[in-house]
């Protein structure tokens, strides 16, 4: 399953989207307002942020760090798999950013964002971005489920490993597919019913073979 064609954007779309982007801000200026941060909030970061793996690890620095720049204007409670969508659209994203920039010409990237998201578009933009991650994710699913069978003790014909404790990776991948698929997660004790749930996610297919890919938002027309 694909998505459907794409309408003929061009680059006179996005030319006649900035053009009209540049009238909606003619005599206007970007805020000189700055947000501060809260006192107590900035003496806890202060003081917890040698405690965190991101003071010594370079991937989760990068990602706290991304995260903390967007914090001024709330961008850091943006729905991070719309935000995950919203990336992937690329240009696709950016007209439909542009036509939300031109009414709100005052509000911050962020506070743009929220706004998309909350808008007809929302749902197809975190569409995309449950794809993505759903895509991201693939590798590690393969590991436990189907690479996991292939093993010596996922051949156990006893299956005692379904009484075992859940494992971390487990955690993890029913965590991250609940996220992408706004459903509420499931617990579990055991590593069989992970295993069973896991499994299931895949069967539609999502991870045996690549996620299928949600139609694009549709546009607005800049064309005039």
């Amino acid at each position: 399953m694909t998505h459907a064609p794409p309408p003929p954007v061009t680059p006179n779309h996005l030319a006649n989207a900035a053009n009209l982007l540049a009238c909606a801000l003619d005599s206007l200026s970007a805020s000189n307002t700055g947000h501060i941060e809260d006192l107590t909030d900035a003496i806890r970061e202060a003081e917890t942020y040698l405690h965190r793996r991101a003071a010594y690890n370079a991937r989760d620095r990068a990602c706290y760090r991304t995260g903390s720049a967007l914090e001024p204007n709330g961008g850091h409670l943006l729905d991070d798999v719309a935000l995950a969508g919203f990336d992937h659209l690329g240009a696709f994203g950016l007209l439909l950013l542009v036509d939300i920039a031109r009414h709100h010409p005052h509000e911050s990237l962020s506070g743009m964002l929220r706004i998309l998201f909350d808008s007809e578009a929302g749902a197809c933009i975190r569409a995309w971005g449950s794809w993505s991650r759903l895509t991201w994710l693939r590798q590690l699913y393969i590991n436990e489920t189907v690479t996991f069978l292939r093993s010596e003790k996922g051949r156990d014909p006893m299956q005692s490993w379904r009484h075992d404790k859940v494992t971390v990776n487990q955690k993890h991948l029913v965590r991250e597919i609940a996220r992408a698929l706004d459903i509420a997660e499931p617990k579990f004790r055991k590593r069989g019913g992970a295993f069973e749930w896991l499994k299931e996610q895949g069967g539609n297919p999502r991870f045996w073979a690549p996620p299928p890919m949600p139609a694009l938002p549709d546009l607005p027309g800049f064309i005039e």
